[in-house]
């Protein structure tokens, strides 16, 4: 056999790449994709800038004096982050569905980085030792690659075929969009996952076996390694509890999706992207022990304005002293509205409201 030259190597790439074309124009994403351009992130910062901004006023005028400069300090801190997960996760929902699947790896490092961040956010507000990352902890993340890698690869392209819209996209909605339907997506959205939740987190508690084989590690092994409830610990649940949790997901984007149409917006990868952002986000936060639930979050305003917003750390912690009642984890609707909502004494709303050993206790 000959030996092959360079032009040969040349010739044969070329021909590999043109089956790879081919083959890629018969997937349901075939001429779907947008590369982002420098208007894309434009309007996504002008945005954000304008959400920012519209948050440390509602702070400025609602805190306690003594306090605007900590919960504002707070605030900004955790708002980038938010914006920084957004775009990396993002960034590799683009790759993983476009160019390789393995580059969906990349969210679990980021799992790891939302995580800690939200912990270490709430210990500066809090005044208290910084909490580091343990292997423990971070092998907890994996369920969340494996969540995400769900949604972007089956989650997402269902949603879009069954309620038949257009073939997602990765391109970036506009910035007037954001602007107008942000705070609508994340309320419907925030409906139906925790409509999903609420209902499976129930049956868990008034079912002995379900709550022995699903979700008794979770009240059992939280609260152990610092003291009190820590942002890792969300993810101490069963593959099952993570199953039925990807259905709420699922349930969640298409009604978020819903909002986005009648806004004119495609449903993009950016949608996935900020939507699961945010649900990361609130979830981390009921475990973050911290003495107050940040307010005036745009993403959230529809919440607030309708009083159905979730007190994460108060809330969930009575949940966890009184486990047969606060099932909701993003709203109080669900709870308010089948009567399994307590709502916690004001001594709860002290993040340092634990026992010795670190486990939630009544006051």
């Amino acid at each position: 056999m000959m030996n092959a030259t360079p032009a040969d190597g040349l010739a044969s790439l070329i021909q590999n790449s043109e089956r790879l074309l081919a083959l890629r124009a018969k997937l349901p994403t075939a001429g779907l994709l947008q590369t982002p351009t420098p208007r894309d992130f434009t309007d996504f910062v002008a945005v954000a800038a304008c959400f920012l901004i519209f948050n440390l006023l509602v702070i400025r005028f609602t805190a306690p004096a003594p306090d605007v400069l900590r919960r504002i300090d707070y605030a900004m801190r955790q708002f980038s982050m938010l914006c920084f997960t957004i775009l990396a996760r993002w960034g590799w929902m683009t790759l993983a569905v476009y160019y390789s699947p393995w580059a969906a790896i990349a969210a679990w490092p980021l799992a790891i980085f939302e995580t800690w961040s939200v912990q270490f956010n709430a210990d500066v507000y809090e005044g208290r030792a910084m909490k580091g990352v343990t292997w423990r902890h971070a092998s907890k993340c994996l369920v969340v690659l494996v969540m995400e890698g769900f949604g972007v690869f089956a989650g997402f392209p269902l949603v879009v075929k069954l309620l038949g819209w257009r073939q997602m996209s990765s391109g970036a909605p506009t910035g007037a969009m954001l602007l107008h339907g942000a705070a609508g997506m994340t309320l419907a959205y925030d409906l139906g996952l925790d409509f999903a939740f609420y209902l499976f987190h129930r049956a868990c508690h008034e079912n002995r076996l379900l709550y022995r084989w699903i979700h008794k590690e979770h009240h059992t092994d939280t609260g152990k390694a610092f003291g009190p409830l820590v942002a890792f610990e969300t993810y101490t649940i069963t593959w099952s509890e993570a199953s039925f949790i990807m259905v709420g997901y699922v349930l969640g984007l298409a009604l978020a999706g819903i909002v986005a149409a009648v806004f004119g917006s495609d449903v993009t990868l950016f949608h996935l992207a900020l939507l699961l952002s945010w649900g990361h986000l609130v979830e981390l936060l009921g475990h973050s022990t911290m003495s107050w639930t940040i307010n005036g979050n745009p993403l959230r305003l529809l919440h607030e304005t309708l009083g159905i917003e979730l007190k994460e750390v108060p809330d969930h912690t009575m949940h966890h002293i009184k486990p047969l009642s606060n099932y909701g984890k993003r709203t109080v609707v669900w709870d308010k509205l089948f009567g399994t909502y307590t709502a916690p004494p004001a001594a709860l709303y002290d993040a340092r409201c634990v026992s010795a050993d670190g486990k939630p206790k009544a006051p």
